[in-house]
């Protein structure tokens, strides 16, 4: 079965519209030796629903994740700690915003920015969006940075969230859970985290990750190395198959097997990542996972992260569910 077809001017493709994405299958879209459809399988503004081009709707986005993380630093209503180090890399850095009243135990949000892994427009500073409804309910909110291809590898970015995520343990220690999230390429390096042994990198602590929440990640990186996405991560199959959640499951450690995963994407999606999300929805609820997932209706890829800005954003609402801090 062939790869679906983008729409076009705005129309939406009749397969996603009529729900018929289902019917597919990732092994198709892998097993294709047509680099180009694959390309265009995986690029996320092909898909969209506006009428207008795919540089007009990536011009769009950077602009309203600029605007808009920079009017929530601006507004203040939380303690803040910017560009904290949690390596020698120029990118390995945090910025922490904490309700100014946090409780001791406060949940901690952890965020990572998408861009397939190599996009230098996007960063921890322009992805703070987010933070308003977080910071508002007693989360604290961390945009992580991490470096990027091909001055890094994709092995490499994964260490590096690892080391992250190990930074803000130690450094908010009384922490009821720590809730790692992330959109796109971001929500890959999220996924990740779940085949993490915790408790070997954080001696005598109790399994402090509590919720892995992937918003329209990539699990299956192979199809990737037939495209252009590739050609600055240098990705063979072999290397490629070692850095896909989906092929990992199996590796996930018994005591994150109690770890909830919150698995988000939008209806206007590509549909790969659509059915890459279903598949591993199924193959963790069959190891025993809680798993939740949802699609946002109505939204594309670039929608979905710039509405997390809203209070009243179905994302967000999840996200401050699973943290405890709603019923």
């Amino acid at each position: 079965m062939g790869i679906p077809k983008p729409h076009s001017e705005g129309d939406l493709d009749a397969e996603v519209s009529e729900g018929k994405v289902k019917d597919h299958d990732t092994a198709s879209a892998r097993s294709s030796e047509n680099s180009e459809d694959l390309g265009v399988a995986f690029s996320c503004s092909k898909w969209c629903k506006h009428q207008l081009s795919p540089d007009e709707i990536i011009e769009d986005f950077l602009k309203r994740c600029d605007e808009e993380s920079a009017n929530f630093v601006a507004e203040g209503a939380f303690q803040s700690q910017l560009n904290l180090e949690y390596g020698a890399e120029e990118r390995e850095k945090v910025d922490i915003f904490s309700p100014k009243s946090a409780d001791k135990d406060a949940p901690v949000f952890m965020f990572l920015h998408g861009g397939y892994w190599q996009a230098e427009q996007l960063s921890k500073d322009n992805n703070s969006l987010l933070g308003a409804p977080l910071v508002k309910n007693g989360a604290v909110l961390v945009t992580v940075g991490y470096s990027l291809a091909p001055e890094c590898t994709l092995h490499e970015m994964v260490e590096q969230v690892k080391k992250a995520v190990v930074f803000v343990a130690k450094r908010f220690p009384d922490t009821r859970g720590i809730f790692i999230s992330g959109h796109s390429a971001g929500g890959h390096l999220a996924a990740m985290m779940l085949s993490v042994d915790w408790s070997s990198l954080l001696e005598g602590s109790k399994n402090v990750v509590k919720g892995i929440l992937p918003i329209s990640g990539i699990y299956d990186v192979r199809p990737i190395t037939k495209t252009y996405i590739n050609e600055p991560l240098l990705l063979t199959e072999s290397s490629a198959s070692s850095v896909s959640p989906l092929l990992l499951v199996d590796a996930i450690p018994k005591c994150n097997l109690e770890v909830k995963v919150h698995i988000l994407v939008a209806e206007y999606d590509p549909p790969v990542l659509q059915i890459q999300a279903q598949d591993y929805s199924k193959l963790l609820s069959s190891l025993g996972l809680d798993v939740e997932t949802m699609t946002l209706p109505g939204k594309d890829h670039f929608e979905e992260m710039t509405d997390l800005s809203d209070e009243n954003c179905p994302f967000q609402k999840v996200f401050l569910r699973a943290m405890g801090l709603t019923s």
